[in-house]
């Protein structure tokens, strides 16, 4: 017994053994990811993290401490768990960042206990590390941070919270959840003065009041980062806390980031369709659409996590390897990106503490900048839902009606497309409402390829709801008369099989049949074998008695004449 405890006991050692990777391997995979993502070789030197109680990742970080890697020690979990070229990896570690590392520390160390087989996925991203220094890329979107401010919530940011002589700068910090909202809003530079007032007490101070509607906020006096007082910031992110009834503290002030949806809305008149929401439940492609929507839209999103700390934080960009952009707000120190998922999936969900929220940007009085139906009938123009530089409008129901004269052929090339993904589509029509076929829905921030409508008519078709907005569309069209090589080139005449046996089909589009007058066998000599007048949808011609060898088909119209080989065996 002994004896089988003693191989059971050497097995399992050998399995860990064989998922854990040691620094050294860690580094080389490291030096080589950064070094593709700055275009440079980069020299990396491990960072001791031990004494912090990490022992299931390792940080490296170059040279002059101004980037940073994060790499997991087990084959069990993804390989690159958080990377910056941004940031130093620096002591302290911030309470916001750190809470982020105990969150992935927990995960991998279950990784790594669970005895689980490594999923599909992160073996997937381990082999290509390996394989090409590269993760491998999905079909998701590379956005650059959207925020250009290091926004802090210690000296100088916190220069009208209440005084706390052991604070930084001798104040209260002015909270994490205010410098959120505060970078959110300083992006938009919005509001320009504020609404309301209000008043709430602490236990640690007295009230605290901001009049948000006696308020002018100077945006272009408060810059990316500040290094000195700056009484614009300071009152602005004092007015911030304010709005959420932080606790002031000189060791941390806090509140709640359900509090800060409520407070963009009625303080700060941002668009009341702005929503808090929480991942719990929502499946990891499901969370990721929203959040990648919310970016090309230009939205920055106020983000919470992770673990119990539930520090808040603004995520503002991605890339398509699952890794999304924080800024911590703690004057751009650890900003960078960062997994969102379950570091090891197939496990306990360690996700459920994060949450967003979704749609904030200013309130706008919702115009509809396009008329309820325009009809075109040059032989080629352009359609934009009319917004310009502006979003769209919230409700609006606009149709263009595309009618040249003698259109065969409407071709239709997005140039621009960004509306709510699902949301607020575009539709293309064949005919002269929405009751005919529809040929194409577009949605989103991807061009689709070129639509082709059968003439005579084509109506596009824009409809968006009462939430959200995006930059909107634009198109150009051209048409032409429909002359038989172009059917052909588009599919429209098929001939199969090709090479023919027994039988040769030939179908034709139930368009042109009025196009297609007479349809001609003929052998490479050009001898006519057979004709066919007037030919239906679908024709079948006998080829089982034609000798072996190579034939014609001469499609004959109005104007126009193609022909068209075919192989008899």
């Amino acid at each position: 017994m002994k004896q089988i405890l003693f191989l059971v006991f050497l097995v399992l050692a050998s399995i860990l053994s064989a998922q854990t990777i040691s620094n050294a391997e860690a580094l080389d995979l490291a030096q080589r990811f950064m070094s593709d993502k700055s275009a440079k070789s980069i020299v990396l030197i491990p960072v001791s993290v031990s004494e912090k109680g990490y022992s299931h990742f390792y940080v490296f970080t170059d040279e002059l401490n101004s980037s940073f890697v994060v790499m997991s020690a087990t084959r069990n979990a993804f390989p690159v768990i958080a990377w910056s070229f941004e940031s130093g990896f620096a002591d302290p570690v911030p309470d916001v960042v750190k809470g982020y590392f105990d969150w992935a520390e927990v995960q991998l160390a279950d990784a790594v206990n669970s005895g689980r087989k490594p999923a599909a996925e992160v073996e997937r991203e381990w082999i290509s590390l390996e394989q090409t220094g590269k993760l491998p890329v999905n079909e998701k979107s590379n956005i650059s941070p959207l925020l250009t401010t290091t926004w802090d919530q210690g000296c100088y940011y916190n220069g009208m919270s209440p005084i706390a002589p052991s604070g930084p700068c001798g104040r209260c910090y002015a909270g994490c959840v205010a410098t959120a909202m505060g970078q959110v809003m300083k992006y938009h530079n919005y509001p320009t003065v504020g609404q309301g007032t209000h008043t709430y007490g602490t236990f640690s101070y007295p009230n605290q009041t901001a009049d948000f509607g006696a308020t002018t906020y100077v945006w272009d006096s408060m810059p990316n980062s500040i290094n000195d007082d700056n009484e614009y910031i300071a009152e602005f992110l004092y007015h911030c806390g304010v709005s959420v009834d932080m606790d002031f503290a000189f060791d941390g002030s806090g509140a709640q980031t359900t509090d800060a949806r409520d407070a963009f809305v009625d303080y700060f008149k941002y668009s009341d369709y702005c929503f808090h929401l929480e991942k719990t439940g929502i499946m990891d492609q499901s969370w990721y659409d929203l959040i990648e929507n919310e970016l090309q839209s230009k939205r920055p999103i106020m983000y919470r996590g992770f673990g119990s700390g539930g520090h808040a934080f603004v995520l503002d960009g991605m890339q398509n390897s699952d890794h999304f952009h924080f800024n911590w707000g703690w004057s751009g120190y650890y900003n960078g990106y960062f997994i969102l998922s379950n570091l090891s999936p197939g496990g306990s969900d360690f996700t459920t503490d994060q949450a967003g929220i979704f749609g904030v940007e200013p309130a706008e009085t919702d115009m509809v900048y396009c008329q309820s139906q325009t009809v075109l009938t040059a032989v080629s123009d352009t359609i934009s839902d009319g917004s310009g530089e502006e979003r769209y409008g919230n409700n609006s129901t606009c149709k263009w009606l595309i009618q040249p004269p003698g259109a065969g052929l409407i071709y239709i090339h997005f140039l621009e497309l960004e509306t709510e993904k699902d949301i607020d589509p575009v539709y293309v029509f064949n005919g002269t409402s929405t009751s005919d076929p529809m040929v194409a829905m577009v949605s989103g921030f991807t061009v689709p390829s070129e639509i082709l409508v059968w003439g005579p008519s084509a109506l596009v078709f824009f409809q968006t709801d009462q939430m959200m907005r995006a930059g909107g569309f634009t198109l150009t069209y051209t048409s032409s008369q429909v002359g038989l090589n172009e059917a052909w080139n588009h599919n429209l005449i098929s001939v199969f099989p090709n090479p023919a046996y027994e039988k040769l089909s030939i179908e034709i589009d139930d368009r042109l049949n009025s196009l297609v007058k007479k349809i001609e066998i003929l052998t490479s000599e050009g001898q006519v074998l057979d004709d066919i007048d007037n030919p239906e949808e679908m024709q079948s011609v006998r080829v089982a008695d034609y000798p072996a060898g190579v034939y014609f088909l001469r499609f004959v119209g109005e104007n126009d004449i193609i022909v068209k080989p075919f192989t008899v065996l």
